[in-house]
Protein backbone atom coordinates (compact mmCIF):
# COMPACT_ATOMS: atom_id res chain seq x y z
CA UNK A 1 0.00 0.00 0.00
CA UNK A 2 2.54 2.53 -1.15
CA UNK A 3 2.29 5.61 -3.32
CA UNK A 4 4.79 8.31 -4.15
CA UNK A 5 3.54 11.75 -3.19
CA UNK A 6 4.48 14.72 -5.37
CA UNK A 7 5.04 17.61 -2.98
CA UNK A 8 7.15 20.75 -2.57
CA UNK A 9 10.73 21.09 -1.40
CA UNK A 10 10.10 24.74 -0.71
CA UNK A 11 7.17 23.82 1.51
CA UNK A 12 9.45 21.45 3.38
CA UNK A 13 11.91 24.30 3.92
CA UNK A 14 9.07 26.53 5.07
CA UNK A 15 8.11 23.96 7.70
CA UNK A 16 11.56 24.19 9.29
CA UNK A 17 12.04 27.96 9.17
CA UNK A 18 13.46 29.48 12.32
CA UNK A 19 10.75 30.09 14.92
CA UNK A 20 9.02 33.42 14.40
CA UNK A 21 9.74 33.73 10.67
CA UNK A 22 7.03 33.96 8.04
CA UNK A 23 6.92 33.74 4.28
CA UNK A 24 5.43 32.25 1.16
CA UNK A 25 6.59 29.13 -0.71
CA UNK A 26 5.62 27.40 -3.94
CA UNK A 27 5.18 23.60 -4.11
CA UNK A 28 7.26 21.75 -6.73
CA UNK A 29 8.90 18.54 -5.46
CA UNK A 30 8.40 15.15 -3.81
CA UNK A 31 8.39 14.28 -0.10
CA UNK A 32 6.56 11.76 2.09
CA UNK A 33 5.28 11.52 5.65
CA UNK A 34 3.72 8.52 7.39
CA UNK A 35 0.34 10.24 7.71
CA UNK A 36 0.44 11.22 4.03
CA UNK A 37 1.58 7.74 3.00
CA UNK A 38 -1.38 6.16 4.77
CA UNK A 39 -3.79 8.71 3.29
CA UNK A 40 -2.52 7.80 -0.18
CA UNK A 41 -4.70 4.70 0.22
CA UNK A 42 -7.79 6.57 1.40
CA UNK A 43 -10.40 7.99 -1.00
CA UNK A 44 -10.56 11.78 -0.98
CA UNK A 45 -14.32 11.46 -0.52
CA UNK A 46 -13.85 9.93 2.94
CA UNK A 47 -13.18 13.38 4.40
CA UNK A 48 -16.74 14.26 3.35
CA UNK A 49 -17.98 11.35 5.48
CA UNK A 50 -16.31 12.36 8.72
CA UNK A 51 -13.15 13.46 10.48
CA UNK A 52 -9.91 11.53 9.98
CA UNK A 53 -7.58 11.01 12.94
CA UNK A 54 -4.00 9.72 12.81
CA UNK A 55 -1.53 8.65 15.49
CA UNK A 56 2.00 7.34 15.54
CA UNK A 57 2.19 5.22 18.69
CA UNK A 58 5.63 3.71 18.11
CA UNK A 59 7.60 3.89 21.31
CA UNK A 60 4.59 4.95 23.37
CA UNK A 61 4.65 3.16 26.74
CA UNK A 62 1.81 0.74 27.60
CA UNK A 63 -1.29 2.24 29.17
CA UNK A 64 -1.05 2.84 32.91
CA UNK A 65 -3.38 1.28 35.43
CA UNK A 66 -5.74 3.56 37.37
CA UNK A 67 -3.54 3.24 40.45
CA UNK A 68 -0.43 4.18 38.44
CA UNK A 69 -2.23 7.21 36.97
CA UNK A 70 -3.24 8.35 40.45
CA UNK A 71 0.34 8.10 41.66
CA UNK A 72 1.85 9.89 38.66
CA UNK A 73 -0.55 12.83 38.87
CA UNK A 74 0.93 13.61 42.30
CA UNK A 75 4.27 14.36 40.64
CA UNK A 76 4.75 18.06 39.75
CA UNK A 77 3.85 18.84 36.15
CA UNK A 78 7.36 19.99 35.25
CA UNK A 79 8.83 16.65 36.35
CA UNK A 80 6.41 14.55 34.32
CA UNK A 81 6.35 16.81 31.26
CA UNK A 82 8.34 14.49 29.00
CA UNK A 83 6.14 11.55 29.99
CA UNK A 84 3.00 13.54 29.16
CA UNK A 85 4.10 14.62 25.70
CA UNK A 86 5.38 11.12 24.89
CA UNK A 87 2.16 9.36 25.92
CA UNK A 88 -0.35 11.68 24.24
CA UNK A 89 -0.64 9.72 20.94
CA UNK A 90 -1.98 6.70 22.81
CA UNK A 91 -5.17 8.68 23.49
CA UNK A 92 -6.16 8.33 19.83
CA UNK A 93 -6.41 4.58 20.40
CA UNK A 94 -9.36 5.18 22.70
CA UNK A 95 -11.38 6.62 19.78
CA UNK A 96 -11.80 3.06 18.46
CA UNK A 97 -14.47 0.65 19.69
CA UNK A 98 -12.05 -2.29 19.27
CA UNK A 99 -9.82 -0.65 21.90
CA UNK A 100 -12.29 -1.62 24.61
CA UNK A 101 -10.83 -4.19 26.96
CA UNK A 102 -13.77 -6.57 26.50
CA UNK A 103 -13.05 -6.78 22.77
CA UNK A 104 -9.44 -7.92 23.10
CA UNK A 105 -10.08 -11.66 23.65
CA UNK A 106 -12.10 -11.81 20.41
CA UNK A 107 -10.06 -9.55 18.12
CA UNK A 108 -6.88 -11.59 17.65
CA UNK A 109 -4.62 -8.57 18.31
CA UNK A 110 -4.08 -5.89 20.94
CA UNK A 111 -3.06 -2.24 20.87
CA UNK A 112 0.57 -2.96 21.84
CA UNK A 113 1.11 -4.42 18.36
CA UNK A 114 0.12 -1.18 16.60
CA UNK A 115 2.70 1.29 15.24
CA UNK A 116 0.43 3.77 13.43
CA UNK A 117 -3.29 4.08 12.87
CA UNK A 118 -5.95 6.09 11.10
CA UNK A 119 -9.44 6.38 12.55
CA UNK A 120 -12.34 7.49 10.35
CA UNK A 121 -15.47 9.23 11.63
CA UNK A 122 -15.08 8.06 15.25
CA UNK A 123 -18.24 7.70 17.31
CA UNK A 124 -20.44 7.65 14.21
CA UNK A 125 -22.08 4.74 12.41
CA UNK A 126 -19.33 4.92 9.76
CA UNK A 127 -16.40 4.55 12.16
CA UNK A 128 -13.52 2.58 10.65
CA UNK A 129 -9.78 2.19 11.01
CA UNK A 130 -6.53 1.25 9.32
CA UNK A 131 -3.82 -0.14 11.58
CA UNK A 132 -0.16 -0.64 10.77
CA UNK A 133 2.00 -2.82 12.98
CA UNK A 134 3.25 -6.33 13.64
CA UNK A 135 0.23 -8.64 13.78
CA UNK A 136 -0.43 -12.34 13.43
CA UNK A 137 -2.78 -12.66 10.48
CA UNK A 138 -3.43 -16.27 11.51
CA UNK A 139 -4.60 -15.17 14.98
CA UNK A 140 -6.83 -12.38 13.67
CA UNK A 141 -8.30 -14.51 10.88
CA UNK A 142 -8.89 -17.35 13.31
CA UNK A 143 -10.88 -15.13 15.64
CA UNK A 144 -12.92 -13.69 12.79
CA UNK A 145 -13.82 -17.14 11.46
CA UNK A 146 -14.62 -18.27 15.01
CA UNK A 147 -17.07 -15.35 15.13
CA UNK A 148 -18.78 -16.58 11.95
CA UNK A 149 -17.19 -14.18 9.47
CA UNK A 150 -17.39 -15.22 5.81
CA UNK A 151 -14.68 -14.84 3.17
CA UNK A 152 -15.34 -12.22 0.45
CA UNK A 153 -13.42 -11.24 -2.67
CA UNK A 154 -13.07 -7.85 -4.35
CA UNK A 155 -10.73 -7.82 -7.32
CA UNK A 156 -7.39 -9.04 -6.01
CA UNK A 157 -8.40 -8.39 -2.38
CA UNK A 158 -9.71 -10.91 0.13
CA UNK A 159 -11.60 -9.69 3.16
CA UNK A 160 -14.02 -10.94 5.80
CA UNK A 161 -17.66 -10.04 6.36
CA UNK A 162 -20.14 -10.43 9.19
CA UNK A 163 -23.71 -9.19 9.27
CA UNK A 164 -25.30 -6.65 6.94
CA UNK A 165 -23.86 -3.16 6.47
CA UNK A 166 -23.93 -1.20 9.75
CA UNK A 167 -25.81 -3.98 11.57
CA UNK A 168 -25.06 -4.68 15.24
CA UNK A 169 -25.54 -8.09 16.85
CA UNK A 170 -25.72 -7.73 20.62
CA UNK A 171 -25.64 -11.52 20.94
CA UNK A 172 -22.23 -11.68 19.29
CA UNK A 173 -19.26 -11.33 21.72
CA UNK A 174 -17.33 -9.08 19.33
CA UNK A 175 -20.16 -7.02 17.83
CA UNK A 176 -21.72 -6.43 21.26
CA UNK A 177 -18.58 -4.48 22.19
CA UNK A 178 -17.35 -3.06 18.88
CA UNK A 179 -20.86 -2.59 17.42
CA UNK A 180 -20.66 -2.49 13.60
CA UNK A 181 -17.13 -1.07 13.35
CA UNK A 182 -15.57 -4.48 12.53
CA UNK A 183 -18.29 -5.84 10.22
CA UNK A 184 -15.77 -5.81 7.36
CA UNK A 185 -12.13 -6.76 7.93
CA UNK A 186 -9.00 -7.01 5.79
CA UNK A 187 -6.12 -8.88 7.43
CA UNK A 188 -2.38 -9.17 6.85
CA UNK A 189 0.66 -9.40 9.10
CA UNK A 190 1.36 -5.67 8.84
CA UNK A 191 -2.01 -4.02 8.09
CA UNK A 192 -5.49 -4.47 9.55
CA UNK A 193 -8.49 -2.65 8.06
CA UNK A 194 -11.92 -2.49 9.72
CA UNK A 195 -15.12 -0.84 8.49
CA UNK A 196 -18.84 -1.23 9.15
CA UNK A 197 -19.93 -1.51 5.50
CA UNK A 198 -18.84 -3.07 2.22
CA UNK A 199 -18.71 0.19 0.25
CA UNK A 200 -16.27 1.70 2.75
CA UNK A 201 -13.71 -1.11 2.82
CA UNK A 202 -13.95 -1.55 -0.95
CA UNK A 203 -13.35 2.21 -1.25
CA UNK A 204 -10.00 1.66 0.47
CA UNK A 205 -9.17 -1.11 -2.00
CA UNK A 206 -10.09 1.17 -4.92
CA UNK A 207 -7.76 3.91 -3.66
CA UNK A 208 -4.98 1.36 -3.13
CA UNK A 209 -5.43 0.13 -6.72
CA UNK A 210 -5.59 3.69 -8.14
CA UNK A 211 -9.19 3.20 -9.23
CA UNK A 212 -10.36 6.30 -7.35
CA UNK A 213 -8.81 9.58 -6.27
CA UNK A 214 -7.04 9.36 -2.93
CA UNK A 215 -6.72 12.24 -0.49
CA UNK A 216 -3.10 12.86 -1.48
CA UNK A 217 -3.72 12.59 -5.21
CA UNK A 218 -5.07 16.14 -5.08
CA UNK A 219 -2.68 19.10 -4.83
CA UNK A 220 -4.54 20.44 -1.78
CA UNK A 221 -4.14 17.14 0.06
CA UNK A 222 -0.45 17.03 -0.77
CA UNK A 223 0.05 20.59 0.46
CA UNK A 224 -1.77 19.91 3.73
CA UNK A 225 0.32 16.82 4.44
CA UNK A 226 3.56 18.58 3.66
CA UNK A 227 2.62 21.57 5.82
CA UNK A 228 1.94 19.26 8.76
CA UNK A 229 5.14 17.27 8.26
CA UNK A 230 5.81 14.27 10.51
CA UNK A 231 3.35 14.36 13.39
CA UNK A 232 2.57 12.12 16.33
CA UNK A 233 -1.13 13.02 16.12
CA UNK A 234 -3.03 14.37 13.13
CA UNK A 235 -6.62 15.44 12.55
CA UNK A 236 -8.36 16.35 9.30
CA UNK A 237 -11.76 18.00 9.41
CA UNK A 238 -13.73 20.56 7.42
CA UNK A 239 -14.90 24.08 8.22
CA UNK A 240 -18.53 22.97 8.56
CA UNK A 241 -17.61 20.23 11.08
CA UNK A 242 -14.94 22.14 13.00
CA UNK A 243 -17.18 23.11 15.91
CA UNK A 244 -19.30 19.95 15.96
CA UNK A 245 -18.27 17.98 19.04
CA UNK A 246 -18.05 14.21 19.47
CA UNK A 247 -21.72 13.97 20.43
CA UNK A 248 -22.67 15.45 17.06
CA UNK A 249 -23.86 18.73 18.57
CA UNK A 250 -22.54 22.25 17.90
CA UNK A 251 -20.14 23.45 20.56
CA UNK A 252 -21.40 26.27 22.79
CA UNK A 253 -19.16 28.95 24.27
CA UNK A 254 -19.76 31.31 27.18
CA UNK A 255 -17.39 33.80 25.69
CA UNK A 256 -17.68 37.47 24.79
CA UNK A 257 -16.33 38.06 21.31
CA UNK A 258 -13.77 40.90 21.54
CA UNK A 259 -14.41 44.04 19.53
CA UNK A 260 -11.11 43.64 17.68
CA UNK A 261 -12.01 40.27 16.18
CA UNK A 262 -12.27 40.80 12.44
CA UNK A 263 -13.46 38.61 9.59
CA UNK A 264 -11.92 35.17 9.14
CA UNK A 265 -12.37 34.06 5.52
CA UNK A 266 -14.14 30.77 4.87
CA UNK A 267 -11.76 27.84 4.32
CA UNK A 268 -11.99 24.25 3.12
CA UNK A 269 -9.97 21.75 5.15
CA UNK A 270 -8.77 22.32 8.69
CA UNK A 271 -5.82 20.14 9.73
CA UNK A 272 -4.15 19.82 13.11
CA UNK A 273 -0.84 18.23 13.99
CA UNK A 274 0.83 17.42 17.28
CA UNK A 275 4.58 17.00 17.05
CA UNK A 276 7.55 16.72 19.34
CA UNK A 277 10.87 18.45 18.68
CA UNK A 278 13.40 17.51 21.33
CA UNK A 279 11.81 18.42 24.65
CA UNK A 280 9.36 20.83 23.02
CA UNK A 281 5.86 20.01 21.81
CA UNK A 282 3.87 21.91 19.17
CA UNK A 283 0.29 22.24 18.02
CA UNK A 284 0.21 23.05 14.30
CA UNK A 285 -2.88 24.41 12.52
CA UNK A 286 -3.22 24.27 8.72
CA UNK A 287 -6.13 25.72 6.69
CA UNK A 288 -6.73 25.55 2.94
CA UNK A 289 -7.76 28.53 0.81
CA UNK A 290 -8.38 29.27 -2.85
CA UNK A 291 -5.59 31.86 -3.12
CA UNK A 292 -2.49 33.22 -1.40
CA UNK A 293 -3.92 36.64 -0.50
CA UNK A 294 -6.91 35.18 1.36
CA UNK A 295 -4.65 32.70 3.18
CA UNK A 296 -2.41 35.56 4.32
CA UNK A 297 -5.40 37.54 5.58
CA UNK A 298 -6.64 34.49 7.46
CA UNK A 299 -3.28 33.92 9.13
CA UNK A 300 -3.17 37.47 10.45
CA UNK A 301 -6.73 37.29 11.78
CA UNK A 302 -6.12 33.97 13.57
CA UNK A 303 -3.05 35.38 15.33
CA UNK A 304 -5.14 38.41 16.32
CA UNK A 305 -7.89 36.20 17.77
CA UNK A 306 -5.47 33.97 19.67
CA UNK A 307 -4.30 37.01 21.66
CA UNK A 308 -7.69 37.38 23.34
CA UNK A 309 -9.12 33.84 23.21
CA UNK A 310 -9.91 31.96 26.42
CA UNK A 311 -9.88 28.19 26.73
CA UNK A 312 -12.53 26.22 28.66
CA UNK A 313 -15.50 28.56 28.21
CA UNK A 314 -17.83 25.73 27.17
CA UNK A 315 -18.69 24.47 30.65
CA UNK A 316 -19.91 26.76 33.47
CA UNK A 317 -18.39 24.32 35.99
CA UNK A 318 -14.93 25.00 34.54
CA UNK A 319 -15.07 28.78 34.96
CA UNK A 320 -12.27 28.76 37.53
CA UNK A 321 -10.02 26.88 35.07
CA UNK A 322 -10.40 29.29 32.17
CA UNK A 323 -7.07 30.38 30.81
CA UNK A 324 -5.86 32.67 28.00
CA UNK A 325 -4.90 30.72 24.90
CA UNK A 326 -1.50 32.41 24.66
CA UNK A 327 -0.63 31.39 28.22
CA UNK A 328 -0.61 27.79 27.03
CA UNK A 329 0.26 28.13 23.33
CA UNK A 330 2.79 30.53 21.82
CA UNK A 331 2.03 30.92 18.09
CA UNK A 332 4.72 31.63 15.52
CA UNK A 333 4.06 33.88 12.53
CA UNK A 334 1.85 32.29 9.84
CA UNK A 335 3.53 30.61 6.86
CA UNK A 336 1.59 30.62 3.58
CA UNK A 337 2.41 28.08 0.87
CA UNK A 338 0.90 28.08 -2.59
CA UNK A 339 -0.13 24.98 -4.50
CA UNK A 340 -1.98 24.47 -7.76
CA UNK A 341 -5.32 26.27 -7.49
CA UNK A 342 -4.86 27.37 -3.90
CA UNK A 343 -2.78 27.97 -0.78
CA UNK A 344 -2.40 26.73 2.77
CA UNK A 345 -1.67 28.79 5.86
CA UNK A 346 0.14 27.14 8.76
CA UNK A 347 0.41 28.45 12.32
CA UNK A 348 2.77 26.54 14.57
CA UNK A 349 2.14 26.96 18.31
CA UNK A 350 4.71 26.02 20.93
CA UNK A 351 3.00 24.34 23.88
CA UNK A 352 4.15 26.24 26.97
CA UNK A 353 6.08 23.93 29.25
CA UNK A 354 4.30 23.55 32.58
CA UNK A 355 1.30 25.65 31.50
CA UNK A 356 -1.93 25.35 33.45
CA UNK A 357 -3.60 24.00 30.31
CA UNK A 358 -1.62 20.77 30.24
CA UNK A 359 -0.61 19.22 26.92
CA UNK A 360 -2.33 16.09 28.17
CA UNK A 361 -5.55 17.99 27.41
CA UNK A 362 -4.52 18.86 23.84
CA UNK A 363 -6.58 16.01 22.44
CA UNK A 364 -9.45 17.18 24.61
CA UNK A 365 -9.28 20.60 22.96
CA UNK A 366 -9.77 19.12 19.51
CA UNK A 367 -12.30 16.53 20.70
CA UNK A 368 -14.48 19.05 22.51
CA UNK A 369 -13.77 21.58 19.76
CA UNK A 370 -12.52 24.42 21.95
CA UNK A 371 -11.59 26.18 18.71
CA UNK A 372 -13.95 29.15 18.45
CA UNK A 373 -11.09 31.36 17.23
CA UNK A 374 -11.06 29.34 13.99
CA UNK A 375 -14.71 29.91 13.18
CA UNK A 376 -15.63 32.27 10.31
CA UNK A 377 -18.92 32.82 12.20
CA UNK A 378 -18.11 32.68 15.93
CA UNK A 379 -21.27 34.52 16.91
CA UNK A 380 -23.30 31.43 15.96
CA UNK A 381 -21.72 29.41 18.78
CA UNK A 382 -21.77 31.95 21.61
CA UNK A 383 -24.46 31.73 24.29
CA UNK A 384 -25.26 34.03 27.20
Amino acid sequence: MKKVLHLSILLLLGAVLISGCSGTAQTNTTVQTDFGRMLANVPASFLDIGDIWYADVTGVPPALSLQEQQEIIKIPLEERWNSIIANLPSKVLSLNHWFRYAAQPFAGFDYTQIDRLIVFAPHTDKEGSILEGAFSSANVTGELLENRYAVSEYGSHTYYTAREDYKIDLGDPLSSVTFATMNRASVSDDILIFFPATSLIEGIFDATDNKTTSYTDAAAGQAVMEALGEVKIGLLTTSDRLLINMTGDPSEFRFTIPDNWGVLPEYGTAAFGYRIDGEDAYLDIVLTYDDKKTAEEAGGEIINRMETYELLTQEPSLEDLRTPFNDSYQPNEPIVTQFKDGAVVKISCLIVRGARWMPDDLLGMTLSRDLLFLSPHPEQYVIE
